[in-house]
Formats: structure tokens, C-alpha cells, sequence
């Protein structure tokens, strides 16, 4: 709540502050240069994706695909 009104210019916000366009890179060039990436297939508990994440950059991967 604390953080909302601070980024919020509105007396009473819905609880969105930005949105925002994903691009979607091309994989040759998210892995050009890359020694070690991670790549997930169908991944869907959000706990086990960040632990990925955090497992991977620990590891010195240099890309994570979803």
C-alpha cells in the first residue's frame, strides 16, 4: 500500500501503475555470445521459475528462456 501511493497520481488507484509493451527478442540473439543459458519448457509454479532464475544467475548463466 505504501509503495502504491507513492507511484500512484490517483486519489484511489485500481492497483495498476504502468503498462507496459513485452517484446519478445529473437532466441539467436538472446543466446548470441552466451556460454551457459537455462531453458523452460511449460513451467508454472511462479515459486519454482524464480528459484530457476536465482539457481541460474548463481551458476553464471548468461540467458533464462521461458
Amino acid at each position: 500500500d505504501t509503495a502504491m501511493a507513492r507511484l500512484a497520481t490517483a486519489a484511489n488507484p485500481a492497483g495498476v501503475v504502468a503498462v507496459c509493451r513485452i517484446q519478445t527478442p529473437v532466441l539467436a540473439q538472446v543466446l548470441m555470445g552466451v556460454d551457459l543459458a537455462v531453458g523452460l519448457w511449460q513451467a508454472s509454479d511462479p515459486g519454482n521459475v524464480g528459484t530457476i532464475i536465482r539457481t541460474a544467475d548463481a551458476a553464471g548463466a548468461g540467458a533464462v528462456t521461458v
